[in-house]
């Protein structure tokens, strides 16, 4: 029996190119990858994020709301004042970025206790206002604006009086 596992070994080395007794013998075998992926057993933890103090708050969320508010303004009157629909194809297409920008900021910001909820809310609104506005720069006709879907109105002004912000 021993001869013939010998005999078999010997017959596949030869079929497989191995001698045994050239360079060959020096090379790296190569590194077998594991077919699975190890599943951490806990969680990564992250490092708690401190909100923003009520001060940094109030400036990063002005900053982020002139464009928008300006971008709005720049639609409506540019809507109410029949401009071209050039014009109003490009006030939405502005009104789009500046949402996508406020978006980010309201989303990627740790806000005060007292605000989390109500910019939560207003992220919820410029969500789905985004939508509407890309719409609006592909309109073929004025007649095909419709005002903006009402939402955040509130949660705004709460956000203006807890960051003791100015009005509009």
């Amino acid at each position: 029996m021993r001869i013939k596992v010998t005999t078999v070994v010997a017959v596949l080395m030869v079929a497989a190119g191995c001698s045994g007794d050239g360079p060959e013998d020096n090379l790296p075998s190569p590194t077998v990858q594991p077919t699975f992926t190890p599943v951490p057993t806990t969680p990564a933890t992250r490092p708690t994020e401190v909100p923003l103090t009520v001060e940094q708050a109030a400036a990063a969320y002005l900053a982020a709301v002139r464009p928008r508010n300006s971008a709005l303004a720049k639609f409506d009157a540019d809507w109410k004042g029949s401009a071209p629909i050039e014009t109003l194809r490009l006030d939405a297409a502005q009104i789009v970025a500046a949402e996508r920008r406020f978006l980010k900021v309201l989303d990627n910001t740790v806000w005060p206790p007292s605000i989390a909820d109500n910019t939560a809310n207003v992220a919820f609104c410029v969500a789905s206002n985004i939508s509407w506005y890309e719409a609006t720069t592909r309109i073929k006709d004025t007649r095909e604006i419709k005002s903006p879907p009402a939402c955040g109105a509130s949660d705004a002004q709460l956000i203006r009086i807890r960051l003791q912000l100015p009005g509009y």
